[in-house]
């Protein structure tokens, strides 16, 4: 168990948002990317819009190295990628269709 796993997480701040669900705690970590609240906000934009990881990444300018360490310590966005995914999907469907 590392120390980290052992005493509670600072919570930065959180993101609350209708496609979310949950409020969304982005923890504090020294020098992280993601404690630049912007950041998150562009790449969860991003993914909203229907945009690629890649190109996700690329508009918030967030490496795949450093997403990697995101996830790592936020596992649980895995589950906000694929709302977002799915919110950008159901925009795109058209009722009219089927009517």
């Amino acid at each position: 168990m590392s120390t980290q796993d052992s005493k509670e997480r600072e919570i930065a701040y959180v993101i609350e948002d209708a496609v979310l669900g949950e409020p969304f705690e982005v923890f504090y970590s020294p020098n992280a990317w993601w404690c630049n609240r912007g950041k998150v906000c562009q790449l969860i934009g991003g993914l909203k819009s229907g945009l690629t990881l890649k190109k996700a990444l690329f508009l918030a300018d967030i490496s795949q190295t450093e997403y990697r360490n995101f996830l790592k310590e936020h596992i649980e966005f895995c589950i906000i990628k694929l709302g977002c995914k799915l919110s950008s999907r159901a925009k795109s469907f058209d009722m009219g269709d089927f009517i």
